[in-house]
């Protein structure tokens, strides 16, 4: 019998990206973003300008490469993978693609 597949989404359940979309918007705008918990509430708390920015630039700045995982995440993946195989998914943008794969280039992954 075949082991079921788990799904797990990358971004905001594994991959800090609202941090790293606060810092660089903090760092290189000096705009405050606060704390969201969906999509929509970060595309809706800053300029549109610099959410064009985010996806150009702040790419470039590793938007989706230099940021933490989220506390717990690791270990989490670990107790899950007991029951099937696990899956990432993103809608990452094709500019992203290279830092994504990187990811399980960090110190600290294992397979």
């Amino acid at each position: 019998m075949s082991r079921p597949r788990i799904a797990v989404d990358l971004d905001g359940v594994l991959y800090d990206f609202g941090g790293t979309l606060r810092h660089l918007c903090k760092w290189h705008h000096n705009v405050e973003v606060p704390v969201a918990t969906h999509w929509d509430a970060y595309q809706e708390a800053v300029d549109p300008d610099v959410w064009e920015w985010l996806w150009t630039e702040g790419i470039s700045l590793g938007l989706f490469k230099y940021g933490h995982h989220i506390k717990g995440s690791i270990d989490g993946l670990r107790a899950i993978a007991k029951y099937g195989d696990l899956e990432v998914v993103t809608h990452r943008p094709r500019a992203a693609l290279q830092d994504t794969l990187c990811l399980t280039c960090l110190p600290g992954y294992t397979s």
